[in-house]
């Protein structure tokens, strides 16, 4: 690649992750009080589920949708920018909700936002650095997360020093979303995308490639393991009770979202260089021994411990997941592969969020860990018996 179409394209991947660190310190200033705003009107774990699993996954079967109309039209920058200003309008709505089946629905429709704007951003990205794409996916990833450190400790601030209240800080955070579409007005489709040979017809899983169906498989499997990240929160809470609950919700998200920031550009880098393969299965691995360690944890060091692998493994998955997919896709339908692995690994978050917070519920909160571990560590199995049929030379 030439040195001055990278430097445009590495230009477009920071303009769009200052957009997305914006939006995500929007975001992550409500997600510390999300599992407070949850119970207090009245939810239980099976709600902590539902809703956990929702915004890791709400609207995932629209992200295909939005991603094949932006193949169609040949355009990403329309879709991302209409996606980023339906999330600020939802956040804003949240100051309005009094039960839990209303905030279920408003986060329902905020992420509606993120199923617009996904598929076509990610094509994005692929489309301007196509031979960088893991360092493209961890530029990415890391901005998000600086917004997402940043979001956590804004809302620790505000309610340890300043004293706000719930609302205060949704509507801080809503004004924070809007102005998350300033820096898109920078954005430029240095390099259109390749439009399809006979235009976008209908499509089904079945018809796309086989080493993209049997890794969105596995990556499904493994999708079943992604429990809501409140779950550890809770249980941390539930543990630690001689510290403030909010405080422990919030010092530990944080904890978390550093890990995951600092690891995120160097695993997309080392992703592009031994393979993404490698990396998911490292990844795999290391997700599955986090939730076998929140099984046993008890004590501040080992919770600590267990949130630091958190987000290393989760940057490591969500790294080499979307490079390897966009790898794996046909240059014309970029964003509708990316959008079709997100739709199917985003409705097995979502059903597993239900699942599983109906077993916290009903059954056992440790019993919760070990089954996901065993499903994350099966997904890691598969990964390497399958490593011919999957194509890794990419």
């Amino acid at each position: 690649m030439d040195e001055q179409p990278k430097k445009n394209g590495i230009a477009t991947v920071l303009w769009l992750g200052f957009s997305s660190l914006l939006n995500d310190l929007s975001s992550e200033m409500i997600l510390p009080i999300l599992p407070q705003l949850i119970t207090g009107a009245g939810g239980t774990g099976i709600a902590l589920g539902l809703i956990g699993g929702l915004r890791d996954s709400a609207a995932e079967l629209l992200k295909v949708f939005f991603g094949r109309l932006s193949d169609k039209w040949a355009s990403r920058k329309f879709f991302i920018y209409s996606g980023y200003a339906t999330s600020a309008i939802f956040k804003l709505f949240l100051i309005f909700a009094r039960t839990w089946y209303v905030i279920f629905g408003l986060v329902g429709l905020e992420r509606i936002g993120k199923a617009i704007r996904t598929s076509p951003r990610d094509a994005l990205i692929t489309q301007t650095l196509p031979n960088n794409i893991g360092k493209g996916f961890g530029i990415h990833r890391a901005f998000d997360n600086l917004g997402a450190i940043g979001g956590s400790v804004l809302a620790f601030y505000c309610v340890w020093h300043w004293n706000m209240g719930a609302n205060t800080i949704i509507v801080l955070a809503a004004m924070v979303s809007l102005v998350s579409l300033l820096p898109l007005t920078k954005v430029t489709e240095t390099q259109a995308p390749v439009p399809p040979p006979n235009g976008i017809q209908k499509l089904r899983f079945a018809d796309f490639i086989p080493p993209f169906k049997l890794f969105t498989l596995i990556a499904t499997l493994f999708s079943c393991s992604r429990i809501s990240y409140m779950f550890f929160v809770v249980d941390a809470q539930q543990v630690l009770t001689t510290i403030s609950p909010l405080q422990t919700a919030m010092l530990l998200y944080v904890l978390f979202n550093i890990f995951y920031t600092i690891f995120a550009i160097p695993f997309g880098i080392l992703s592009d260089k031994i393979g993404h393969w490698r990396m998911i299965v490292m990844g795999y691995a290391l997700f599955a021994l986090m939730l076998f360690g929140f099984r046993f944890a008890r004590t501040i060091p080992q919770f600590i411990f267990c949130f630091i692998l958190y987000g290393i493994a989760l940057a490591i998955v969500q790294v080499a997941h979307k490079a390897y997919a966009a790898a794996l896709a046909p240059a014309h339908m970029k964003a509708t592969y990316l959008g079709m692995f997100e739709s199917v690994t985003g409705l097995a978050i979502l059903t597993t969020g239900a699942v599983s917070g109906y077993a916290w519920d009903k059954f056992s909160h440790h019993g919760v860990f070990v089954v996901t571990g065993v499903l994350a560590l099966v997904a890691c199995v598969l990964m390497v018996r399958y490593k011919k049929a999957l194509q890794l030379t990419l």
